[in-house]
């Protein structure tokens, strides 16, 4: 699955001590980075949906810690493994049903997924990086029937860990907690006319087998990477109730009965107190089980005894706590303090090799993501202005990537053209998006508001001369001497952020453009972006950057770019529904890549260097069984594989 690392600025990590300073959550290691649209944003990524995001999206795992007595890369580790997380941006969410804001690495791949394993998971295979792992999936790959309008999924053995099977009906339930109002209206991957609205009807053919009846057809490669990697099997059994002392029954086969359900599991989530001692978060599927919680952030789980899956966990615990600075994780490794394994920042890569003769090892591995900065169309400063192609054209152009990628992350960056990343390689990037169809030029810039009715002014403040609607103004809802200007909020803690918006804030100023910029928390940030009406106190932001998205297997833009995907923008245009949907209903890359150019070409978002924070991590001599999670372009992390040697 996949999610971003992320690390934040402040002040060292004090066991069990006060963190002293306000952390940021800046996105700089890969896998998160906010929503996953693919989902988890696939249904495990954020971004076939986002397998986040966006909301999506940098997660932290960047460093992992043994805890230890002694210092060194190869400390005695007493099997227990510590992973660092940026301060304001730790797990707040263990119910696996997430809103838009709470789709991020911390609360998915870091924590639910250690829990609750999805139907059907992606990724994870070196060499095989865009496919179906059948190791960790609970079930087979689906087969299609019917020109592909029915889906037929047959679970393996698995136990819960109160010794009950993981059954069909838990499929079920999950699907039928979806399928109530309230919860379609606070998923975060939820969009309207895609799953569950696109289910005819779900049956348990049997306690192993599922039969999910569609609609219409669907590209199977789209509804299993985008839909059917989306549902996680709910233990049926413990959480089919609508109270604390209420009996377990089948309420979720009502609307009332799962709207019911899930306000009372809802409920439970919201009290984060009580997470670790909490029976409903204690039976689980997944390798790991939670020990112990704190909303400061840190957090402990030890192996499920009861795991069906393979491996089992060999480390004793799995510890999440924040450390608030790349600069004082990094001299944490430099000082043999007892870190296994970390991240080098790209400013330090020159003491990669003392590390190496320290007996650290370095891997690297490219994220699967693409960065921009969200424009909002409805907001009421600045919506009439992104609403025009050309004015979202001219931005583009002001955006020096080459640049960025050199000076802001020395060169440990992909630059992004388009809604399909650059690297690592895959099949779904075209030879237009690769080209670049926006280069950096701000006499580009210039000529084109010049060409639209504006008065450049550089240096000064562009102004709207020729206000109108024909194909020489400057467009519908823009009056006479409007000024170009709009604001941006992005995510702190990440230097490489500063840099590149500073870097276009001084290229937009030379042009006329002012660029009012501010920055926040990472969880503060992604909570802004939902969908809203000009007019609403909800619309008052007109631009974020919050890291980016990491994106699934099969990056189609559903729940990204559709009119009213949650939490990007606002933006809506029929074509590129058009467009998605072909995505979705007919076989074959051809419909993908007009898909893939369309948005590259209209820029709903202003494209931003993607910083391959997977770069430069260096692990520790005995550390063993991280393979997977050097090699996955997806940023999931797989603790069952690790272990220590002696």
């Amino acid at each position: 699955m996949s999610l971003l690392l992320a690390y934040v600025t402040s002040v060292a990590y004090t066991p069990r001590a006060p963190l002293i300073s306000e952390g940021n959550a800046a996105m700089t290691i890969a896998s998160i980075r906010r929503r996953i649209p693919g989902h988890r944003a696939t249904g495990h990524r954020a971004a076939g949906r986002r397998r986040v995001s966006a909301v999506v999206l940098a997660l932290a795992v960047g460093a992992l810690a043994a805890c230890t007595s002694s210092g060194g890369a190869t400390a005695n580790t007493n099997d227990v493994a510590t992973i660092q997380l940026p301060q304001g941006s730790a797990a707040d969410d263990i119910f696996p049903i997430v809103s838009g804001p709470q789709v991020t690495p911390y609360n998915q791949q870091m924590f639910q997924y250690l829990m609750y394993r999805p139907m059907l998971w992606y990724g994870g295979q070196p060499g095989n990086e865009f496919g179906l792992n059948n190791r960790l999936s609970l079930a087979n790959a689906p087969v299609y029937s019917d020109h592909d309008t029915v889906a037929t999924v047959t679970l393996k053995k698995y136990d819960w860990s109160d010794g009950t099977p993981v059954t069909a009906r838990d499929v079920t339930f999950f699907v039928n907690l979806l399928k109530a109002k309230a919860v379609k209206d606070y998923w975060g991957y939820y969009t309207p006319g895609e799953f569950p609205d696109n289910l005819k009807s779900v049956r348990a053919v049997n306690s192993r087998t599922i039969r999910f009846t569609l609609t219409k057809s669907y590209s199977p490669q789209w509804f299993n990477t985008n839909e059917l990697s989306d549902i996680i099997p709910f233990p049926q059994q413990a959480w089919d109730k609508t109270s604390a002392s209420g009996k377990v029954g089948n309420y979720d086969e009502t609307q009332a009965g799962a709207t019911a359900v899930f306000h009372y599991l809802l409920g439970q989530a919201r009290s984060l107190n009580t997470y670790a001692s909490n029976p409903l978060w204690q039976v689980i599927d997944g390798p790991f089980r939670l020990k112990s919680y704190s909303t400061r952030g840190d957090i402990d789980l030890v192996p499920n005894a009861h795991y069906s899956g393979t491996p089992k966990p060999r480390i004793k615990k799995l510890i999440e706590r924040p450390f608030t600075s790349p600069t004082a994780e990094f001299n944490a490794l430099m000082a043999n303090t007892g870190l296994t394994t970390g991240y080098v920042p790209s400013t330090d890569d020159s003491q990669i090799p003392a590390l190496k003769s320290d007996g650290y090892r370095v891997y690297n591995t490219l994220t699967y993501g693409t960065n921009y900065v969200v424009l909002n169309f409805n907001s009421p400063n600045a919506g009439y202005l992104f609403r025009q192609l050309y004015i979202r054209q001219a931005l583009q152009h002001l955006v020096n990537q080459p640049q960025d990628v050199k000076y802001a992350y020395h060169g440990n960056a992909t630059p992004s053209y388009g809604p399909v990343p650059l690297a690592p390689k895959s099949p779904y990037t075209t030879p237009y998006e690769r080209s670049n169809p926006y280069p950096f030029s701000s006499a580009s810039a210039e000529k084109l508001l010049r060409a639209h009715g504006w008065t450049v002014k550089p240096g000064g403040a562009d102004t709207c001369s020729r206000p109108g609607t024909g194909p020489a103004d400057c467009g519908a809802g823009i009056a006479k001497g409007k000024t170009l200007s709009f604001r941006i909020l992005y995510a702190s803690g990440d230097p490489g952020y500063s840099v590149m918006m500073d870097n276009f804030q001084s290229a937009a100023r030379k042009a006329g453009i002012r660029v009012t910029l501010s920055q926040g928390e990472f969880n503060q940030i992604t909570g802004v972006t939902g969908v809203c009406t000009m007019g609403s106190s909800a619309c008052n932001w007109d631009g974020v950057m919050y890291g980016g998205t990491t994106w699934g297997i099969y990056p189609t833009g559903n729940g990204m770019f559709n009119t009213n995907a949650n939490g990007q923008g606002n933006y809506s245009s029929p074509e590129a529904d058009k467009l998605i949907d072909a995505t979705e209903f007919k076989p074959g890359l051809s419909h993908f890549f007009a898909y893939e150019n369309y948005i590259a070409k209209q820029v709903p978002m202003i494209w931003m260097p993607w910083e391959q924070t997977e770069v430069n991590n260096v692990v520790a001599s005995n550390l063993k069984g991280y393979t997977d999670d050097q090699d996955d372009p997806f940023g999931d992390i797989f603790p069952e594989n690790w272990y220590f040697s002696k």
